[in-house]
């Protein structure tokens, strides 16, 4: 997959790379540097949660950038052997796009009485792909784990990603397609009882049509799993692998040995074996803000070094990689941010005249927690666990409004391909002249649906 920076190697002296780490010209750790040209740490030991700096919150940034170094090294001449040897002696300096005053909102907001039993991580990238800042507490007291770059199950925060925007980008269904709001199937349970299934969050079903944007709004779980049948089980599975790099092999593995019905649950409903992490799920929902393309979340920016051998590795911007039409990312902007409305699961996420286009996902007993949001700015996914609540939407809404420092971008990138269309929420038809009742919906201009004749 290829991601938006282009990494740039300068040689002042025609070294062979591999002499560097043979011919030790440096024995000191490689420094890292925040945006602002100020020493975050030093890289002591490539070990998890092991460096020295005087903000230990800072370690689970480094971190990432630790694991980042070694690979832009290995791409540049290095085994990973000896890109690891260099970053404990040669020092390098490494400058990332660490925003300190992110961190710090990130940091207020992950310190809310509401979550304070929980172990929680914020991850905030600015819709290029630079990953400004995470924020990682843990209430373990004999355990380090960075929960930004934990993977945990997304629950219903997958749905855009696994079901609803492929599906609209292969044609499949609209803004106003109908499904009922009604079980898919009985199982049974270990004990031998009989259920329906899926079953919402409310406990009840409508037992009637309700639209895709109605579905994403209130996230009703029948839809999702009635939409991924329509789209097709391998089809999604492609999409996530393909498109997004979500690590989808066990559930292949299962649909292969058992099939499809068995991994249902797992792509329309977030209970994906291995997961995904907070920084993942921030550089996916880019794509609804970003016209459809996916930057990889990074941090380095430049690793540099003065020595014998001069080496200069910088960031250059390029095109990220579009997954989506822009028409679809358009869409699907505009049904998320009906989720931040009255009535939507994610209302308590909402930041006055910015827009956010988010998505909620909650476990069941709580045991996880989402709220990821963009604004026309940045992109911002909170996680938590531990409460008999979902407060990440408050949560999201603390570290997010100080962030907004210019309250007149009100809108996103907007796709010419997409007009405004009044239907028929009863059978997600155009208007007819009969239809009782009207919504209004987006459309691409190549899918417009037929007019309704019903009624």
């Amino acid at each position: 997959m290829k991601a938006k920076k282009i990494l740039s190697l300068i040689l002042l002296l025609s070294f062979a790379l591999p002499c560097l780490s043979g011919c030790s010209l440096k024995k000191n750790p490689s420094a890292v540097y925040d945006r602002n040209g100020n020493v975050m740490g030093y890289v002591t030991s490539l070990e998890e949660g092991v460096c020295e700096t005087e903000n230990e919150e800072y370690i689970p940034y480094i971190d990432i950038v630790k694991k980042e170094a070694v690979e832009t090294l290995s791409l540049n001449g290095y085994t990973e052997e000896e890109a690891e040897k260099a970053l404990l002696s040669e020092g390098f300096d490494i400058s990332t796009c660490f925003d300190p005053s992110v961190f710090s909102a990130l940091k207020a907001a992950a310190e809310s009485s509401l979550i304070e039993n929980s172990n929680a991580a914020l991850a905030a990238v600015d819709n290029s792909g630079w990953l400004t800042a995470v924020y990682s507490k843990s209430i373990y007291t004999d355990e380090y784990v960075n929960f930004a770059t934990e993977k945990t199950k997304p629950y219903s925060a997958i749905k855009p990603l696994s079901v609803y925007a492929p599906a609209i980008d292969a044609g499949l269904m609209t803004w106003s397609t109908v499904f009922e709001d009604s079980p898919v199937k009985k199982v049974t349970d270990a004990d031998g009882t009989e259920r329906n299934w899926p079953s919402n969050a409310s406990g009840t079903y409508a037992m009637e049509n309700v639209t895709v944007q109605t579905a994403i709004k209130k996230s009703l779980n029948t839809v999702a799993v009635k939409a991924l049948l329509e789209y097709g089980v391998s089809n999604s599975l492609s999409f996530l692998e393909g498109k997004l790099g979500f690590d989808v092999s066990f559930e292949k593995q299962t649909a292969a040995a058992f099939g499809e019905d068995e991994i249902l649950s797992a792509l329309a409903l977030g209970y994906l074996s291995t997961g995904v992490s907070p920084v993942d799920m921030a550089g996916c929902y880019q794509i609804f803000a970003t016209g459809g393309k996916y930057y990889k979340p990074e941090t380095i920016t430049e690793i540099s070094s003065v020595g014998i051998l001069t080496l200069s590795y910088f960031a250059e911007y390029t095109d990220g990689v579009q997954v989506i039409e822009p028409s679809t990312a358009d869409i699907m902007n505009r049904l998320l941010q009906t989720v931040t409305e009255e009535g939507g699961t994610g209302k308590d996420g909402a930041l006055g005249k910015v827009p956010v286009a988010a998505k909620t996902g909650t476990g069941e007993n709580f045991e996880g927690s989402w709220f990821v949001g963009s604004t026309p700015d940045f992109t911002l996914s909170v996680w938590h666990d531990g409460t008999n609540k979902n407060y990440a939407s408050e949560i999201f809404r603390s570290a997010a409004s100080p962030l907004v420092t210019d309250e007149s971008k009100t809108e996103f990138p907007a796709c010419d391909e997409v007009i405004k269309g009044a239907f028929c929420p009863e059978t997600g038809l155009l208007l007819g002249e009969n239809c009782r009742i009207m919504e209004i919906g987006y459309f691409w201009k190549r899918q417009m649906p037929d007019k309704c004749n019903g009624h």
